[in-house]
């Protein structure tokens, strides 16, 4: 009855490796997860701050090089910030249009 008993203790060996790697697997799951959402936080922040810094210099540029400013003046610095239509709408290109996906 040697053999079952080294068996069972193989068994007990193997499951207990199974669980060690599930553990790990889980806890660098976790810590990959926390990183990434620690460096999404951040570049968050940082990408924030830096248009609204860009915004507010621009806004500050703008005010200081005009300083009597007339009405067409303020008009044309103000059209960056607003959607306008276009002075025509799109058109097909009049290209052949023929598109071969997948092929060698």
């Amino acid at each position: 009855m040697p053999r079952p008993a080294r068996a069972d203790r193989a068994a007990a060996t193997r499951d207990a490796g199974l669980r060690r790697v599930s553990r790990l697997t889980r806890w660098l799951l976790a810590g990959a997860l926390a990183l990434t959402a620690g460096c999404s936080a951040i570049a968050a922040r940082v990408s924030a701050g830096a248009s609204h810094q860009s915004a507010s210099q621009t806004a500050a540029t703008d005010g200081s090089s005009q300083p009597g400013g007339s009405d067409s003046d303020s008009s044309s610095s103000d059209s960056g910030s607003t959607l306008q239509a276009p002075d025509r709408p799109p058109s097909a290109s009049g290209g052949p249009g023929g598109v071969t996906s997948g092929g060698s």
